[in-house]
C-alpha cells in the first residue's frame, strides 16, 4: 500500500443515504482488497483453458481517517454501511503524489 502524499486526492460519491460528492481532507491512508476470486474458464479444443471469470464477492476498505473533537465527521460512514449504500472511491494523482519515490541523485 502507498502512503497518500499532499499532491494525491481520494474523493467518495456516495449514492443513497448520506448521499455526497467529497473530497477526504482528513484520510491518512487508504487500502483496499478485492474480496473476489478469478477461475479459468474450459472450453473444448482449447488448451490450457479458453479465458477467465470473476466470481461474485465483497471488497474490503480499511480507511484511516483523522477525526477532530468537536467537528463532524466528513462522511457517516455507519449511516452508509447500515444503508446498504453504493459508493464510489476515486484517487486521483496530481504531479506524482501516490507510490514509491524515485532516488534522489546527489544526496
Amino acid at each position: 500500500m502507498a502512503d497518500i502524499a499532499s499532491q494525491g486526492t481520494v474523493s467518495v460519491n456516495i449514492a443513497g443515504a448520506g448521499a455526497a460528492l467529497k473530497t477526504l481532507e482528513r484520510c491518512k491512508s487508504l487500502d483496499i482488497k478485492d474480496g473476489r476470486s478469478t477461475e479459468v474458464v474450459m472450453a473444448l479444443g482449447v488448451q490450457r483453458g479458453a479465458g477467465w471469470r470473476r466470481k461474485q464477492g465483497g471488497f474490503e476498505i480499511d480507511a484511516e481517517i483523522y477525526e477532530e473533537i468537536g467537528r463532524n465527521p466528513e462522511v457517516d460512514w455507519h449511516k452508509v454501511n447500515d444503508s446498504y449504500a453504493t459508493f464510489h472511491v476515486i484517487t486521483q494523482d496530481e504531479g506524482d503524489g501516490f507510490g514509491p519515490r524515485p532516488p534522489q541523485s546527489g544526496t
